[in-house]
């Protein structure tokens, strides 16, 4: 399940990035629970294995990073990021018209934003 976040880093622009703002929204206001297979149509995990071969696919997978060098991991790891990054800020489900609108009312609703109509004390 997700709850609701209070600081998520990366993974909240990632989940939109990759399954959409509406279903993110669903699963955070919901706090729905889903299971491995799920997780992974949601790009939270990579490979769901039986847990009696999580050793063996946990290897399987390291063996041919860990031969690589440490430097270039760290420059390869940078670039993704980057480029992930910059590809979130263009994405345009951060421009979806209901979760600017959801944004907007949290803020008329807070202490901090305001006399409850969006504007300043005057």
């Amino acid at each position: 399940a997700l709850g609701l976040p209070t600081a998520w880093g990366g993974l909240l622009p990632r989940l939109i990035n990759e399954v959409g703002a509406a279903r993110v929204r669903e699963l955070i206001l919901t706090g729905r629970a889903f299971g491995a297979t799920e997780a992974r149509e949601l790009s939270v995990l990579q490979r769901v294995v039986p847990a009696s071969e999580l050793d063996d696919a946990v290897a399987a997978w390291a063996k041919p990073v860990v031969r690589r060098p440490g430097a270039a991991l760290r420059v390869t790891k940078a670039l993704l990021n980057s480029y992930a990054a910059a590809t979130r800020l263009a994405d345009p489900s951060f421009l979806d018209a209901e979760l600017m609108a959801s944004v907007a009312a949290a803020t008329r609703r807070s202490p901090a934003g305001g006399n409850g109509t969006g504007g300043s004390h005057s």
